[in-house]
């Protein structure tokens, strides 16, 4: 009768961009030949690491969503804020009799931006 092995591989990572929360993945196996001991070690790492970076690139893609996010609503408040100076130039011109014919500010694109808010990271509207 053979003896079984145990072979076992682990690893940590960070689960957040921190360095607060780490994530450790610990993955064993029994075998029976110790001759394929090198291979299940190799089998076993690749399968940690694997798992190890799929949760990095999460964690970037995630970053960079939210950094995208913070962008768009830059950009949106710097849209409504042209927007309340397009009323009151518009209004001054008015009042003064300088120009009664003052052109709209595109209404479609307030509408558009205020639809098209992206969801916070966590898949919820903040």
């Amino acid at each position: 009768m053979t003896k079984k092995i145990t072979v076992t591989y682990s690893a940590s990572a960070n689960v957040d961009s921190y360095g607060g929360d780490r994530e450790n993945i610990h993955i064993s196996v029994e075998i029976d030949d110790f001759n394929d001991y090198d291979d299940t070690l190799e089998l076993l790492r690749t399968k940690v690491l694997e798992k190890l970076n799929l949760r990095q690139k999460h964690e970037e893609l995630l970053s960079e969503y939210d950094q995208t996010r913070r962008e768009f609503i830059k950009v949106t408040e710097q849209l409504k804020f042209a927007y309340q100076q397009w009323e009151l130039a518009s209004n001054f011109l008015k009042t003064q009799g300088l120009k009664t014919d003052t052109a709209e500010f595109p209404q479609e694109a307030l509408t558009n931006l205020s639809k098209s808010l992206p969801a916070t990271s966590s898949g919820y509207p903040e």
